[in-house]
């Protein structure tokens, strides 16, 4: 059968540098942060196209006319003219924590937002200072303006520059007050809450602003022209003609409550038309740059094209305000954590602050180490926004549908993902989309951990014995299972069996460069231990939270109690409750799904059958990870990985091995499941019997 046949290298992992300096030009060409949803749209449809088609076109006038495309492009887009709004905004609090901006705000504007404070917060309700989740008890405001990460640098006097003016409410307005840890209050015990904490914002107009028109709901505070402010309020969303005594002037706008505030500028004409100009031009640099140097297979792209839009619209169902929104986190929360720490890191960044930036707020890493990075590089290319852990999210599906299509055929390989979006009954098996969208939309680390493992596995490892170029793979690869590791550090026992096995593999069959390559690209993981050195003082490997009772709930010292436990005849002890409730927890109760995942991974490790390299490799990777289980935390997202590693190898068994010696010893049952009307059901979805094709002899990968 056609989907039985061995894979043809994967077409993504091909002409990797020349592809990335095309996305870099991409970059270039919108500019950095791109905090618009069509740019990022751009930037994430032209790479799915890009790495995903089978080559470059090698062709020195095709690449010099489309470096100069580029150029052009970025020439007009720099010449449309454009207003330079400064913002300059913040979260408001009154004294004693909001000391800095009673002291230098305008008095009569801190006054307009004390009213609103009140009005809206009154002593009455005020949440007790005894409950630690309550605002009162964390830090109050540090500066007058808050930084924001959608200009290139971080300015005392204001936020960021804009052009155009369009949000309604807190997530909308993308406020880079709201995500600090300093507010990690938390809404169930906070009368102020999180997801509606008070702001203001502060627009300077420039000279060339009047002709457009300001529509706002909500309260604006102005100038009155003799140094004092008059208020105006519009309870329906209503419009204010900006003329020449606004040239130069500001205006405060009041977003208490945050989500009744809803502000848009309608710009006169020839700016309208540069705005539209602005969005268009990149698609038509991007659709020649495409047409001149990419040749795309479109036949292969109609899968993983199927499961990218399946994503977009799970996921924008979902989350939604991960599409161009920035969400207040959940207070108490690692997700707040992670997110502040980013914060940091960036602004360390932007103000050349190097210290600042590596120290990542920690002196010794407690939470994931790796993840404060990775969303600082987010910022730094898509500024306030959640584009980056966006772009991970959507591209997870493929990659689960590239890992299995390479051990399985493509017909296994579809209804495995078909399911994966929509059985939500092996969630806790890692196999259902809308827990990764869950979790990830609160901004925890597992989907970003899982997708660097896999794909650092696949750069490195996936079908090594095919390939006789493989230093490039070989350094990129671990160098993406290294950042595995850091964002995720409970991956690290089955990056190091997977590492050491193709190390050995290397060391025996390949060039001296290759295990070089190989070691190379791991050696930043050392960065982790050199931190905790250099900061605190201390040798600590990955975090300090690896040995608290919170993650380690059943050490190695219970399982010895409950065998003294056994030994005196007690089956009720402690102990034993506990390691009975872990390993329950672990397998879902040796769940007949669990115990095929288990079986598939002792197959393949210890199967006298010819079986792919990588493979192998996984499966042995498979057993340090499920170990982790018996002792650490096994609930939900700390073990998708693993099962679903293993749900991919007895799926291999099972395709390759099982199910075919099933049929030859069976045939009359064998004929009777042919005929039943699932599988007469599943032969018309596929027009072809599916039956037949499950009990053929199939051959693995190579």
């Amino acid at each position: 059968m056609a989907d039985q046949s061995p894979l043809p290298r994967q077409p993504l992992l091909t002409a990797l540098p020349l592809k990335f300096l095309l996305l870099a030009g991409l970059f270039f060409l919108i500019g950095m942060p791109i905090v618009s949803l069509s740019g990022f749209a751009l930037v994430f449809l032209f790479g799915f196209l890009l790495f995903h088609a089978p080559g470059l076109i090698r062709s020195r006038a095709r690449w010099l006319l489309a470096l100069a495309g580029l150029v052009a492009g970025k020439a007009i887009l720099l010449t449309l003219p454009a207003y330079d709004i400064r913002e300059s905004h913040n979260i408001f609090l009154p004294p004693p924590h909001g000391e800095v901006l009673q002291r230098e705000l305008p008095p009569a504007v801190h006054q307009a937002l004390m009213t609103a404070f009140y009005e809206h917060y009154p002593d009455t309700k005020r949440c007790s200072k005894e409950r630690d989740g309550c605002w009162l008890n964390h830090a109050g405001v540090d500066r007058l303006y808050s930084a924001s990460f959608d200009s290139r640098s971080v300015q005392p006097g204001w936020s960021r520059k804009v052009s155009t003016i369009d949000f309604n409410g807190l997530a909308e307005f993308r406020g880079g007050f709201v995500n600090q840890v300093r507010y990690n209050w938390q809404s169930p015990y906070s009368d102020v809450k999180r997801e509606e904490m008070p702001f203001f914002v502060r627009y300077d107009w420039p000279d060339d602003i009047p002709g457009s028109r300001l529509c706002w709901r909500g309260s604006l505070v102005w100038p009155d022209g003799q140094g004092g402010y008059l208020q105006q309020t519009h309870h329906e969303k209503d419009c204010r003609l900006l003329t020449e005594t606004d040239a130069g002037s500001h205006v405060f706008a009041i977003g208490i409550p945050a989500n009744n505030l809803a502000i848009s500028l309608e710009k006169t004409g020839l700016l309208a038309a540069s705005d539209g100009l602005r969005v268009f031009i990149p698609f038509v640099i991007a659709a020649l740059v495409f047409w001149l140097l990419i040749q795309p297979n479109w036949k292969s792209l109609t899968v993983p094209g199927l499961i990218l839009l399946a994503a977009i619209v799970f996921t924008a169902i979902k989350t939604p305000w991960m599409f161009g929104d920035y969400l207040p986190l959940g207070g108490g929360g690692d997700g707040l954590a992670h997110e502040g720490f980013a914060r940091s890191v960036a602004e360390g960044l932007l103000n050349g602050d190097w210290q600042q930036a590596a120290r990542g707020r920690s002196d010794i890493f407690y939470y994931m180490p790796g993840l404060r990075y990775l969303l600082a590089a987010e910022k730094m290319l898509f500024g306030d926004t959640h584009f980056g852990y966006l772009a991970l999210l959507l591209l997870w599906p493929l990659l689960i549908y590239h890992l299995f299509r390479n051990y399985l055929p493509t017909s296994w390989a579809v209804t495995i993902i078909i399911a994966f979006f929509i059985a939500s009954g092996l969630k806790d098996w890692g196999l259902y989309y809308g827990e990764y969208v869950k979790w990830a939309g609160r901004g925890y680390p597992e989907t970003a951990g899982y997708a660097a493992f896999i794909a650092g596995f696949m750069l490195c490892a996936g079908g090594i014995q095919e390939s006789s170029r493989w230093a490039g793979r070989a350094f990129f690869g671990a160098a993406v299972l290294a950042i595995a590791v850091a964002i995720r550090p409970n991956v690290a026992l089955g990056t190091a069996v997977i590492l050491t096995g193709l190390g050995l593999y290397l060391l025996a069959k390949r060039p001296p460069l290759d295990l070089a390559s190989l070691c190379i690209g791991f050696l930043p993981i050392l960065l982790l231990p050199l931190h905790n050195w250099y900061f605190g003082g201390k040798i600590v490997l990955l975090t300090s939270s690896a040995t608290i009772a919170a993650n380690l709930p059943t050490p190695p010292g219970t399982y010895l109690t409950m065998v003294q436990e056994i030994m005196s005849g007690a089956f009720d002890g402690p102990a034993f409750e506990q390691v009975r409730g872990q390993i329950a927890e672990w397998s879902e109760r040796l769940h007949p799904i669990s115990l095929m995942g288990l079986a598939g991974v002792v197959a393949i490790c210890f199967s006298r059958r010819k079986l792919p390299l990588d493979l192998r490799l996984l499966a042995f990777a498979a057993i340090p990870q499920h170990g982790i289980l018996l002792f650490y935390q096994a609930h939900s997202r700390f073990k998708w990985l693993v099962w679903l590693i293993s749900i991919l190898l007895a799926c291999h068994m099972l395709c390759h091995y099982w199910l075919p010696a099933f049929a030859r010893r069976h045939p009359r049952i064998t004929e009777r499941i042919r005929r039943s009307l699932p599988m007469r059901l599943l032969s018309g979805l596929y027009q072809a019997d599916i039956w037949s094709r499950l009990t053929r002899d199939g051959k693995a990968r190579g």
